[in-house]
């Protein structure tokens, strides 16, 4: 199957089930090792998730039956779609952060990684009011979509002397052959060491940012006006089942073209196709029924093959399953 991760990610999310080992004072952890245990998500009712909300610090360490376990990752998800969640205190015994564990995040402002942690994928996709976000001098690697459909980040801090690899990921290799110049990372400021300037001035993708400079922390920043206008999404997925009277229709397949609002038409055409059997999620398989059409439910051809092309090539559903 041909992986579009930030696609799926969009249906996927709408379907999440309860998969926690334990519940201390309200957040979810699954065990990792026989002492370490991982941050998860809670299922999600009505496609968001309202227990994880507020200001939330997350402990370095637990203790659960009379034994202490260390918290040393965010798993994938963790805070997906939590609607409510305006900040979260990550301490420095995490190590690592899995896909997508802050994303459709829409209340979330700001967030420091602590040191440690080397790697970054798809962190913050969706965030509409992330501001600002803290880089620890550790990261090695971070995905080109950090921030996607995140557009009104003020500022990005980097702590690491050396830039860090900016790096594509396998399922966009097919449309992205390069970062264009006016990708969103021009909008918001870029801070690095003063003495790390003129290298990530240098250096493929942070070259992007048009404003790089030695990190302040007494430096405003003026407030991001989006480069499109970001509606509220639907958090209900049930409103849009019941309506397939718009015309669906995607304008590019590049994603790093796309803008919030074609992100919401690809979440809209995930859950009419899955409603209507077009295509049916079991874990991690996507089941594509051959005999479908754009036709049928109001959505062109580009984008119901882009999906199909997403999803796998696919088979007739089972006649059980229809």
């Amino acid at each position: 199957m041909k992986r579009i991760i930030p696609l799926l990610l969009l249906f996927q999310t709408t379907l999440i089930t309860p998969a926690y080992d334990i519940n201390v004072n309200g957040i979810r952890y699954n065990f990792t090792s026989d002492n370490t245990v991982a941050v998860t998500y809670i299922s999600l009712k009505n496609g968001r998730n309202e227990e994880y909300k507020g200001d939330m610090v997350i402990p370095a360490s637990i203790d659960y039956e009379g034994k202490k376990y260390a918290v040393t990752s965010i798993g994938e998800y963790a805070f997906t779609r939590c609607s409510l969640l305006k900040s979260v205190t990550l301490p420095p015994s995490i190590v690592s952060i899995g896909q997508s564990a802050f994303s459709n995040c829409p209340a979330l402002e700001s967030i420091e990684i602590p040191e440690g942690v080397k790697e970054i994928g798809e962190t913050f996709v969706i965030c509409k009011n992330l501001k600002s976000i803290v880089l620890p001098s550790t990261v090695t690697k971070i995905s080109l979509f950090i921030i996607w459909g995140s557009d009104r980040v003020e500022k990005i801090v980097c702590n690491a002397i050396t830039p860090p690899t900016i790096t594509i990921g396998d399922w966009a290799e097919s449309v992205v052959k390069d970062i264009p110049d006016d990708y969103f990372f021009r909008q918001c400021a870029l801070r690095v060491p003063k003495e790390s300037v003129e290298a990530y001035k240098a250096a493929y993708g942070w070259n992007k940012f048009c404003d790089i400079g030695p990190y302040s922390p007494d430096e405003v920043f003026e407030p991001v006006e989006p480069k499109s206008t970001l509606p509220t999404p639907t958090l209900d997925p049930r409103a849009i089942e019941k309506d397939m009277s718009e015309f669906l229709k995607l304008p590019t397949g590049n994603p790093l073209k796309w803008t919030y609002d074609d992100y919401f038409i690809i979440q809209r055409a995930f859950t009419r196709m899955a409603s209507s059997k077009t295509l049916i999620h079991e874990g991690t398989k996507i089941i594509f029924n051959k005999d479908a059409k754009a036709s049928d439910l109001n959505m062109s051809e580009e984008l119901f093959n882009f999906i199909k092309e997403a999803s796998g090539e696919g088979y007739s559903v089972p006649e059980a399953s229809k």
